[in-house]
């Protein structure tokens, strides 16, 4: 999770902020899914998805794969709005998921 500070201008670019999206902005549960804090983190979830992307593509198929990764991407941002009021960016939390459906 990430401070306003670390956001910078991610917050008006679809951060997951718990207070606007009870306001009506359900669209930041998805886009928060796609804005990073800097070029680490951007490299690190690339290398996250090039993991685990095939072997997640090779038991969905790579017609389903897009849905397992879209919905995996949804599932994460609900739950941390669930759970936490802390904004934040990124799909480090995707990948969680995804994991451990590999088992």
């Amino acid at each position: 999770m990430l401070d306003n500070l670390q956001l910078g201008g991610n917050c008006s670019w679809g951060a997951q902020m718990n207070h606007l999206i009870n306001k009506g902005q359900w669209w930041r549960l998805a886009t928060s899914n796609f804005l990073y804090a800097n070029v680490a983190h951007l490299v690190l979830n690339c290398c996250c998805l090039d993991a685990l992307g095939p072997n997640v593509e090779a038991l969905s198929g790579p017609e389903r794969f897009p849905m397992v990764y879209a919905t995996s991407a949804i599932a994460s941002s609900a739950t941390s709005y669930w759970l936490t009021k802390a904004p934040s960016i990124g799909a480090s939390s995707k990948f969680r998921i995804v994991h451990s459906v590999l088992g």
